[in-house]
């Protein structure tokens, strides 16, 4: 069986009505996969910084490593904490940035 990537998991595209369904289906991959390669697979991808979309996709592989592939809260609680150093401030975005930019291409 070949090992899904972390890489795999965060360029993989979604279908923007099934989003979160996406994301779970995409997440149930890693079951089954030695945590402890999941996880220094993570923490390599971490290393070349983050962008929001990733962030929020890895917060879901994370809650799913957590529910279904065994890791523990203390575990759980240092990716996160990894994941949130990881994103990049010239690649992050806020909420209102982004509604601004959304009602730029709702005017007419």
């Amino acid at each position: 069986m070949t090992r899904y990537t972390v890489r795999e998991y965060l360029d993989a595209p979604l279908d923007q009505l099934r989003r979160a369904a996406d994301l779970e289906d995409l997440a149930r991959r890693f079951t089954g996969q030695p945590l402890a390669d999941t996880v220094e697979d993570l923490r390599q991808t971490l290393a070349d910084g983050i962008d929001m979309e990733q962030f929020r996709r890895l917060h879901i592989l994370i809650s799913h490593l957590y529910h279904a592939c065994g890791a523990d809260i203390p575990l759980t609680e240092s990716l996160r904490f990894e994941v949130g150093k990881a994103l990049t401030p010239d690649r992050a975005y806020n909420l209102h940035t982004r509604r601004e930019e959304a009602n730029v291409l709702l005017e007419p």
